[in-house]
């Protein structure tokens, strides 16, 4: 079918390409030949192929790792009429690529959300394209907006994404069909294969690979035929044939020739259970997923939205992730097991591409497969490599690729299955007009499909390794289970102890005695599977670098491997993985030594910088090249160093802690002669110097005044009935104190009883004292004796150094100072898992606070509760000996609008258009601390920000000597995607000039974001 209707609708569409600026854009690709190797070039090239694309905009960007990226953001599609639109949009989601769907047709162009199988915007005339000024949906779309990120909120939400819809459809269909079925009630597993059988059937009949005459051709021993009444085209569109009942013996007879000659079974069902399905439970089955009904013409789950002949292979990963659930009933948290979405893998596999490129010799091995996501991502990735090089692969060179570079263990085998089931799609994708006709022929009469029984194993990871898996891996990728190990994980229980016996009592040990299972995979990966000079990237838990408890597995991995990278998801929380809000850090890393000056990069990318539509979900990772930080890896092993700031906190916040922590400290306490302190300096043990410790500091206020901040304990620890001891549920502090608003208390803890506690508790509880619940939703200043739990912490006092008629002052100004700004931010800068969650600060986070005041004269003569929020946050930069205002601005920011990302969330802030006052502050810092960082190179520095209300364009020009700057000098014009700072470097006679482009959004002008833009600006400066 001709994709244009006439030759003005094709002119029309030229006109719209002219409008839009994306004639004259290089990332805008009108055949599928132009785009080079992509972490989607396969889908792009089907779009353009199948369903109507006849360009697509592909915006270029940076990795972490400094490789070029391509990112598709618009399909640009012709359509004849109406429903050809709708067919062409339903293939287009069901691929789940590109957001945005621009649809042409003759009579009008309409904005459609790709990730939505039916959201349609307004439809415009073709008389629209020649008004001056274009829809405001159209605009939004240009050549230059689509480039920012404040555009990325117009491209809708991603709340119906294909993986979830099919999910969401196997899931009732499942249900429905062991409510109906009293023999199948108990058997969601069998169910869910024969689910898989059906969709894998129609997978292979819509990509043509199954047509009706070889169906036809089969034949029973007795020469009749096989399958008479199977009808592979059937539904309620017009012209379809009704889908009539099929008998189970011609159905299992059908699957079983599929599998002989394509070699092996998916989703297989042992025939001593095929019984449990009968004609009329596999017909509801087939019925539901080809007719999408159980009742005549009317529509239940949602199959019908879902183009099987365009559906990616990566997405049959979702198929598993609901047959677990509903096997497992609801208990995959339990296991750690988290299908992993699309996006994230495209992302993980494009930096480890860049690292150490995938090719046909590469070994790839994912311990933990689960459905194979990483394995067809890197097979995928290794026959474009093939395609590109000019070598277009051929069935026989395609099945040799995939039985010798893909491995993988996995414990479930219904996972195993899912995972070769995914590399066969994978392989078929590339075998364009092959059907089961033509296999024979192709594969010169070896079948299709190679045995991975031997290569995609159902076995435990941590038990004995097959021989091809044992330290021949040349890539190790995953995203291993984040569950502890229990004390019935034998296998796992056993490795651990064996690398703890390996290391002894060195403090480099690998893992502490209760580490997660994911840091017993990624040492199993870079001890037994990777080769020395390997490549392993990892999803792990954040908490296993910035946990209270985390300490033995950062220490190993900075002194024991060459890291590349560090990439950090923890504002992506609640938006990766579904149903579960644990935040994901990504190690790229070597099983090699590092190198003595080893640098690496990290890269902690936020909400506002990221291509997210407006219900908060993510479609792709992007790399901002003004957010990612090199760094020598050796300084992960100095003394002082805390991974909670490198990963969770910004470079202007990073400095400002530091800066806080190197004040003078009163001499410390001395250390008996002869006794070493151990510490890590360049992978070695070393004798440290004398540690300083910061002098204002909550606790050292605490210890010099005699008050402690400690939490409560259990009842029968503390000796007193479970009613007299409060916590923050069933028996919650607030309520029985009467501490909410008209309810008054019925609580009193008698002197007797208080008495007759052990000292510590009586100390703690007699009172008075701030309660506080861990994760500070509220401070309480409490005046008489109160016993607690270990979920509630009470600020209390130990001695009488404070006297009694002062204590009540006393606590009012601590409690005030924490509600003010500066505590606020100083909770987020020292509280390690507050930023992370905001579920609880840990007592040692809030004794290490800064704290502006040395003695509780100080305290009382200087009251937070008094002053204004400005004017204490400048008491308290002169208290800390901080000689300009960047502390000021940052504590005023972060209370305006950057506390409002802690726990991933999105401030609506951040996307509002910055103002004159947020430009003057940006170009402020941008100037004063690029001029630090620059200023032992004897370089001239002048920042021109004129251009930034018209063209939010910042010019930093940078010469040696006297001479006159090219003020003038034309823009430098780099189309490279940067979401919230694109810098483009040129060269003009003796100047160098580095215009940066950024999006009107506030999030781009912050304070925070001037100091990480020097940062790379002076970086790219001394590079040139």
């Amino acid at each position: 079918m001709s994709l244009w209707a006439s030759d003005l609708h094709r002119e029309r569409i030229d006109l719209l390409i002219e409008r839009l600026g994306y004639a004259r854009d290089e990332d805008f690709v009108r055949r599928a030949e132009q785009l080079e190797l992509s972490q989607v070039s396969h889908a792009v090239e089907s779009a353009f192929a199948s369903m109507g694309v006849v360009g697509a905009l592909c915006l270029s960007s940076r990795l972490a790792s400094g490789q070029a990226r391509r990112v598709p953001v618009v399909y640009l599609v012709s359509a004849l009429d109406g429903k050809d639109a709708d067919a062409r949009h339903r293939a287009i989601w069901s691929q789940s690529v590109a957001p945005v769907v621009l649809i042409a047709t003759p009579d009008f162009v309409q904005v459609r959300n790709g990730f939505h199988p039916q959201a349609k915007g307004p439809e415009f005339g073709w008389e629209t394209l020649s008004a001056e000024v274009l829809p405001k949906a159209l605009v939004s779309l240009t050549s230059s907006n689509v480039r920012s990120a404040a555009s990325w909120q117009s491209f809708g939400g991603v709340e119906i994404r294909v993986d979830e819809r099919l999910g969401k459809a196997i899931e009732a269909l499942s249900i429905d069909i062991r409510a109906n079925d009293p023999r199948l009630a108990s058997r969601a597993d069998a169910i869910n294969s024969v689910i898989g059988r059906f969709l894998y059937l129609y997978m292979l009949v819509d990509r043509g690979i199954l047509d009706q005459k070889w169906v036809d051709g089969l034949r029973r021993d007795d020469g009749e035929r096989a399958c008479p009444n199977i009808r592979l085209h059937e539904g309620w569109a017009a012209g379809e044939a009704r889908p009539a009942q099929w008998s189970s013996a011609e159905i299992w007879f059908l699957f079983d020739a599929i599998d002989e000659v394509l070699n092996g079974s998916i989703f297989p069902l042992p025939k001593s259970q095929r019984h449990l399905f009968d004609d009329v439970a596999l017909h509801l089955i087939r019925r539901a997923l080809r007719a999408d009904t159980l009742k005549d013409g009317k529509q239940q789950y949602g199959f019908l939205d879902v183009d099987y002949a365009t559906i990616r292979t990566e997405t049959v990963s979702s198929i598993y992730e609901c047959f677990f659930e509903l096997e497992a009933g609801g208990g995959k948290a339990d296991q750690g097991a988290y299908y992993t979405p699309s996006f994230v893998v495209d992302y993980i596999l494009d930096e480890i591409d860049a690292i150490a490129p995938l090719t046909a010799a590469s070994r790839v091995m994912d311990p933990a497969c689960g459905s194979g996501a990483f394995l067809v991502g890197a097979f995928r990735r290794i026959v474009e490599g093939e395609r590109r090089q000019g070598r277009k692969p051929d069935p026989l060179r395609l099945r040799e690729i995939l039985e010798t570079t893909v491995m993988g263990i996995e414990l479930k085998p219904q996972a195993a299955n899912v995972a070769r089931f995914s590399l066969y799609l994978t392989m078929l994708d590339y075998m364009p007009g092959v059907t089961l006709n033509s296999v024979r022929a192709e594969t010169r009469g070896a079948r299709l499909f190679p045995n991975l029984e031997d290569r995609i194993v159902a076995g435990d990871t941590f038990r004995a390794l097959p021989v091809a898996m044992r330290g021949m891996a040349t890539h190790v990728l995953g995203n291993p289970p984040w569950t502890k190990i229990e004390a019935g994980d034998t296998s796992a229980s056993a490795y651990r102890a064996r690398l703890l016996s390996a290391v002894g009592e060195d403090e480099t040990q690998f893992m502490a005695n209760d580490g997660p299972m994911a840091e017993a995979f990624f040492w199993r990966a870079a001890r037994d599977i990777c080769r020395s000079d390997g490549q392993i990237a990892f999803v792990m838990p954040t908490k296993s670098f910035i946990a209270p408890m985390a300490k033995w597995f950062p220490c190993a991995l900075a002194s024991r491997t060459t890291l590349n990278g560090i990439t950090n998801l923890a504002h992506f929380r609640e938006h990766l993985f579904t149903n579960a809000r644990a935040a994901a850090t990504v190690i790229f890393a070597s099983p090699a030594a590092p190198p003595a000056l080893n640098r690496a990069w990290r890269y902690s990318p936020k909400p506002t910088s990221q291509p997210i539509g407006r219900d908060g979900m993510p479609w792709a990772i992007v790399v901002d090249r003004g957010q990612v930080e090199h760094f020598v890896q050796t300084d992960l092993l100095t003394r002082h160093h805390k991974w909670f700031r490198d990963l969770m906190l910004q470079p202007l916040d990073r400095m400002i802690a530091s800066m806080l922590e190197q004040h003078p400290a009163p001499p410390p306490p001395k250390v008996r002669a002869g006794k070493r302190i151990k510490t890590l300096a360049n992978g070695e043990l070393a004798e440290p110097a004398a540690e300083a410790r910061p002098l204002l500091n909550l606790g050292g206020f605490l210890k010099r005044t005699g008050m402690e901040i400690l939490v409560g304990d259990s009842a029968s620890r503390i000796g007193l009935p479970n009613d007299l001891v409060l916590n923050t549920k069933a028996n919650d502090f607030r309520l029985r104190l009467g501490l909410t608003d008209g309810l008054e208390g019925d609580y009193h803890l008698s002197e007797d009883l208080l008495d007759g506690l052990r000292g510590r508790y009586r100390r703690l509880f007699r009172g008075p004292m701030i309660l506080m619940t861990r994760n500070q939703s509220g401070l309480y200043l409490i005046d008489q004796p109160v016993a607690f739990s270990s979920s509630i912490q009470g600020l209390h006092f130990e001695t009488d150094v404070v006297p009694s008629e002062q204590r009540l002052a006393v606590l009012t100004e601590i409690a005030a100072y924490l509600r003010t700004s500066v505590g606020r931010y100083l909770l987020a800068l020292f509280g390690r898992l507050w930023v992370f969650d905001q579920r609880r600060i840990e007592t040692p986070d809030l004794r290490s606070m800064p704290f502006p005041f040395r003695t509780v004269e100080d305290l009382l003569l200087h009251r937070p509760s008094v002053m204004d929020d400005e004017a204490f946050t400048r008491f308290c930069r002169d208290a800390f000996d901080l000689d300009d205002d960047l502390f000021e601005l940052a504590v005023a920011e972060h209370h305006e609008l950057r506390e409002a990302y802690q726990d991933g969330r999105r401030p609506a802030l951040a996307a509002s258009a910055p103002g004159d006052v947020v430009h003057l502050n940006y170009g402020r810092v941008l100037e004063h601390q690029l001029s630090d960082m620059l200023a032992s190179s004897d370089l001239n520095i002048v920042i021109d920000m004129t251009k930034v209300t018209s063209s939010n364009l910042v010019r930093v020009f940078v010469g040696a000597g006297d001479h006159d700057m090219p003020l003038d000098a034309p823009l430098c014009i780099d189309r490279e995607f940067s979401p919230e700072a694109g810098i483009m470097m040129q060269d003009v006679g003796d100047t160098l000039i580095a215009d940066v482009i950024k999006p009107r959004m506030r999030s781009a002008w912050t304070v925070e974001r001037a100091y990480a833009d020097a940062l790379a600006l002076a970086e790219r400066i001394m590079a040139a």
